[in-house]
């Protein structure tokens, strides 16, 4: 089973993941039950910097996403990106498989999602995501490193992310090029670049180019792209974290404290100090 690795600032555990089945594994699997029994789970939130799909068999609860409750209830299939933080409820009633998977041939832009954490799959859906995961626990026992068996466990995977993505009005292979750069660029570059211009001029594309790209995947300009990503990253740190505005602001790239504050109260409506103290009355 995965060894999930916590480290950095308390409130918000980055981990990575780990293998004890095999140190080269790229993707396992287990139940949510023995996960939760193995590791304390509960609050301080995570934030994997790997891929999850949960995919729920019974019961039913809560999980949340960068800030989304999602209720969990059989047939849901759950799918996490590397980056999102997570809070898991270790009380509540339900069972599904987990399947983990390192970084892989599957989109992961930015721990930002492009659509519903979740899928509600119909019975021949589910049924082909147990055969894919049972397929994957028969691989996971006899996977002894060789690069054959690493592109067929990563290729069942990928078979998994399918199934989330069939039926989605926007499927993530056909994305613009155009827009999978700029968001590349925002991820690499959000701490140090807040404007189009700055993102896009080592890209080669027009800012015309990703601004249409953006209105065609997301309905928003690239300006509003830009602003969407650094918004959740930082009710991410205002959320979970016990840093001061200050602090924030230096991490993200503003150059005043002051800039900050504008830039989060237009976008949220609320101020940091406010937006704070509201989140941790709901948990």
């Amino acid at each position: 089973m995965p060894v999930m690795v916590l480290g950095g600032q308390p409130a918000i555990q980055p981990l990575e993941f780990e293998s004890s089945i095999h140190p080269d594994l790229p993707v396992e699997v287990l139940d949510r039950s023995e996960l939760v029994g193995r590791f304390d789970l509960s609050p301080p939130p995570v934030r994997p910097f790997f891929h999850e799909l949960h995919l729920v068999r019974s019961g039913q609860g809560v999980h949340v996403i960068d800030f989304e409750r999602v209720p969990l209830k059989p047939g849901r299939l759950l799918r996490i990106r590397p980056g999102q933080v997570q809070l898991w409820d270790a009380k509540c009633h339900c069972e599904a498989a987990i399947v983990f998977s390192r970084l892989a041939n599957v989109p992961a832009i930015g721990g930002c999602p492009l659509a519903s954490a979740y899928r509600d799959l119909d019975p021949q859906s589910f049924a082909a995501a147990e055969a894919i995961i049972g397929v994957l626990h028969l691989e996971q026992a006899r996977f002894s490193g060789d690069e054959a068996s690493t592109r067929v466990m990563y290729a069942l995977f990928e078979a998994l992310c399918g199934i989330f993505d069939r039926g989605s009005a926007q499927r993530t292979e056909s994305l613009p090029d155009a827009y999978s750069a700029f968001r590349e660029a925002i991820e690499k570059n959000l701490s140090v670049a807040h404007t189009v211009r700055e993102l896009v001029g080592p890209l080669g594309y027009s800012e015309r180019t990703v601004s249409r790209a953006c209105q065609k995947v997301t309905g928003q300009t690239a300006r509003d792209v830009l602003n969407t990503r650094l918004i959740l990253e930082a009710r991410r740190l205002r959320a979970h974290t016990d840093k001061p505005a200050a602090i924030i602001a230096a991490e993200l790239g503003f150059s005043e404290p002051t800039n900050f504050h504008k830039f989060f109260t237009r976008h949220t409506s609320q101020r940091p100090s406010q937006f704070r103290e509201m989140h941790r009355r709901r948990v």
